[in-house]
């Protein structure tokens, strides 16, 4: 029995911890919270329209989180934190989409435009439909299209966004 206790002993010293061989490197800092870019590049490929929007803040989920459209900075975070903002009080309700697929900036909504009419109760008769799709193009700047759809008459731009230290 000693001679048996005496080996289980050697076993277990043997076996042993042999000092951490885990590299003890801190780890990397945390990404920044958002990325921002702003527009560069304009191209028509349909019809005509000034570029909406004009500059964005994005996060690493490739969600849009304010933008300036119509030279209004809005949060779009969701459709609730949207409508709240002047651009986006006449959203018709189930019709925004803030992301959704992967490696692309996606951005859809509807908004009805008031007319202004002689009335007292402004009238809705023109829907604004706003599509903005963009593909990533190296490690600073997104690349494509917005579309923008007034009752039917539809046009396009190549629109091309880049990181504010690349200007």
């Amino acid at each position: 029995m000693k001679i048996l206790s005496t080996l289980l002993l050697l076993l277990l010293t043997a076996c042993g911890p042999k000092g951490d061989k885990i590299p003890h490197t801190p780890p990397p800092p945390p990404p920044p919270v958002y990325m921002e870019a702003g527009l560069t590049k304009a191209i028509p490929l349909e019809g005509n329209h000034v570029p909406m929007m004009t500059y964005f803040k994005y996060d690493y989920q490739n969600k849009f989180l304010f933008i300036n459209f119509w030279n209004e900075s809005c949060s779009v975070i969701s459709e609730g934190t949207f409508k709240s903002s002047t651009v986006g009080q006449n959203l018709i309700p189930g019709t925004f989409q803030n992301g959704g697929f992967p490696n692309q900036l996606y951005l859809y909504f509807v908004l009805q435009i008031p007319n202004s009419s002689s009335t007292s109760t402004p009238q809705y008769p023109e829907e604004l439909e706003y599509t903005l799709s963009l593909f990533p193009k190296g490690s600073t700047e997104w690349d494509g299209f917005e579309t923008v759809s007034i009752n039917g008459e539809q046009t396009v731009m190549n629109l091309r966004y880049s990181d504010p230290g690349v200007w």
